[in-house]
């Protein structure tokens, strides 16, 4: 193979790996784009589920507020035909709580105080310190600020709870007792866990003045959990944030502030008719879990399937390329042998098939370029004519083997002798002819004697002995190659008709 042929394949083939290898990149980039566009629209649909959820709990935590808020008005209807003084009007009240309470259980308990302070009915059991430390903050607000309704929090063994109490009025508008409504707000706060969106970290529910009365923690977040002894959101880690936020710009949707801080978001809600908000806490890694599995695994599949494409081209490449190297080696064996065939027949067409010497059609070619040179250089050359002395007899007495076998040992005698400084044929039958160039005839002469010395001492068997007669013949100046062989042939016959064994000269 040629070297610009061997480097047009090899690019050839770099353009069959590029390409396939860059398409591959082209298409991951773009699904990958794709999946992030996905992504993209994933999270806004987040926003939208924490938009409607926010919406929802603020609406149900707005109605079971009003629904005590209806209680309380209904305690403090019922008191007002009731003299709370009198043993009999308390048991009719103590009935009333009862069935509140059996209808709410995230109810714990309903006090009624008088103007005093001293209870005048109440539905627990044991008396709670905590709420007894409220007392003077509730009557504060009722009797000091003349308000009709009040909301207070405490914290009770870990759990968190919200008092709201309303002022009973005499006929003269004069406050004269206090009823207080106590709820667990972790049961009243409990809908969340069952409600909440993925990745929901926590939740708190708070005033104003930034009281907390209810805290919610999603056990399953990874993330610490909140301190229920805290009375203030500045107390709450990541939510202390939120008074800083409030000067900020925020996303509002719906009447719903979202703030993205982090890898987090921060939705605030207001309560209809309660100046109170809800706060919900959404860890964005946690929300996205699992369509980020999808997405990697999606990626994943469509890798594998552009590497398996990728890996299958260049099976076919490799396949295509060893199928092409051994046409190659084909054609390259092929070509081998046909030269070697060549040369073969050649040397079959230029050497005689029983001596191994060039044969006479060869010798008239070389006899051609010596007489070529001769005439445009003016190099002498000469020429030897050889017959066997002899041949005859060995054939009619030993058989043509033999005969063949005598002809075989003189040649190879004669190639040995004569070596690089002529060429040795075989002319017909026992006859040979010897050329040898840049040769006068003078110094022919001497090596045809040299050749038929060494014939002569080197018989084929002791009993089979051939000698050779010799013709020596100069080409002269515009001589054909026939009469210059004719001349030759005619000094060898007159070497053999003098006697054989011997060398003659031919004249000009």
């Amino acid at each position: 193979m040629k070297p610009s042929t061997s480097r047009n394949t090899n690019s050839r083939y770099i353009r069959l790996y590029l390409l396939p290898f860059a398409a591959f990149l082209v298409l991951l980039l773009f699904f990958g784009y794709i999946l992030l566009q996905q992504r993209d629209k994933e999270l806004e649909g987040l926003e939208q589920r924490l938009l409607l959820q926010s919406s929802l709990l603020a609406e149900k935590i707005s109605s079971k507020l009003n629904t005590y808020e209806m209680i309380l008005e209904m305690v403090e209807l019922q008191s007002e035909s009731l003299d709370l003084d009198v043993q009999s009007d308390r048991v009719s009240l103590g009935r009333l709580v009862s069935q509140q309470l059996l209808l709410h259980d995230e109810l714990e308990g309903v006090c009624v105080m008088s103007a005093d302070g001293s209870k005048i009915y109440s539905s627990y059991h044991t008396d709670f310190l905590e709420l007894e430390q409220t007392r003077s903050a509730m009557f504060r607000a009722h009797f000091e600020q003349g308000l009709p309704f009040a909301m207070l929090s405490y914290t009770h063994h870990g759990a968190k709870h919200m008092v709201l109490s309303r002022s009973i009025m005499d006929k003269h508008r004069a406050v004269r007792a206090v009823v207080a409504l106590v709820v667990e707000t972790q049961r009243f706060y409990d809908q969340l866990s069952v409600s909440a969106v993925p990745g929901m970290v926590s939740s708190i529910f708070y005033d104003t003045n930034g009281t907390l009365f209810a805290l919610w923690n999603n056990p399953t977040s990874g993330f610490a959990a909140i301190d229920m002894q805290s009375d203030n959101i500045s107390e709450v880690p990541f939510y202390n944030r939120i008074s800083a936020l409030e000067g900020n710009s925020a996303s509002i949707r719906g009447g719903i502030r979202f703030f993205r801080m982090d890898d987090m978001v921060l939705s605030l809600a207001t309560t209809n008719s309660f100046p109170m908000t809800l706060a919900l806490q959404i860890h964005i890694p946690s929300a996205m879990t699992a369509f980020d599995r999808s997405l990697v695994l999606s990626l994943s599949i469509i890798s594998l399937v552009l590497f398996v494409a990728l890996l299958i081209d260049h099976r076919l490449v490799r396949q295509t390329r060893s199928k092409e190297l051994m046409q190659q080696q084909m054609l390259e064996e092929l070509s081998i042998k046909v030269q070697q065939r060549t040369m073969d027949l050649e040397k079959l067409s230029s050497k005689d098939s029983l001596t191994g010497l060039v044969n006479r059609r060869k010798f008239n070619e070389c006899l051609g370029e010596q007489i070529e040179r001769h005439t445009s250089q003016s190099l002498v050359f000469s020429i030897i004519a050889i017959d066997l002395d002899g041949f005859k007899h060995v054939n009619d007495s030993l058989g043509h083997l033999a005969g063949d076998e005598v002809l075989m040992h003189i040649a190879s005698t004669l190639q040995h002798t004569l070596g690089s400084i002529g060429t040795l044929a075989r002319w017909g039958g026992d006859e040979l002819m010897v050329l040898i160039p840049s040769m006068d005839i003078s110094r022919a002469a001497e090596i045809a004697e040299s050749l038929r010395e060494v014939v002569d001492i080197n018989p084929f068997k002791d009993n089979v002995h051939c000698t050779i007669s010799m013709g020596v013949a100069e080409h002269l100046p515009n001589e054909s190659s026939t009469d210059l062989i004719r001349r030759a042939d005619y000094a060898m016959y007159e070497a053999k008709r003098t006697g054989k064994n011997k060398v003659v000269v031919a004249k000009h």
